[in-house]
């Protein structure tokens, strides 16, 4: 498409400032550096154990369950069908 366009990079057109694919691998690589250090471990579980799921069962040390509100009976009339 750019030799019917006529360019040719470098010369009528500028080359690519930035090798996408190069600079996309170089920054997998140095994520991959940082979450195999311990640092990155210690903040994970921070994360984790002050955001994770309530659905778990895990509790942070010290910590209270919530009273549930008791659900009112069900009304009898609400399995019925009035049309």
């Amino acid at each position: 498409m750019l030799d019917q366009a006529g360019v040719v990079l470098g010369e009528t057109y500028p080359v690519r400032m930035v090798d996408h694919e190069q600079a996309a691998r170089e920054a997998r690589a140095r994520i991959g550096a940082l979450r195999k250090g311990e640092d990155h471990h210690a903040a994970a579980r921070a994360i984790q154990h002050k955001h994770g799921s309530r659905k778990s069962g895990l509790k942070p040390a010290g910590a209270q369950s919530r009273a549930r509100k008791a659900k009112p009976p069900a009304d009898p009339r609400q399995t019925r069908f009035d049309f």
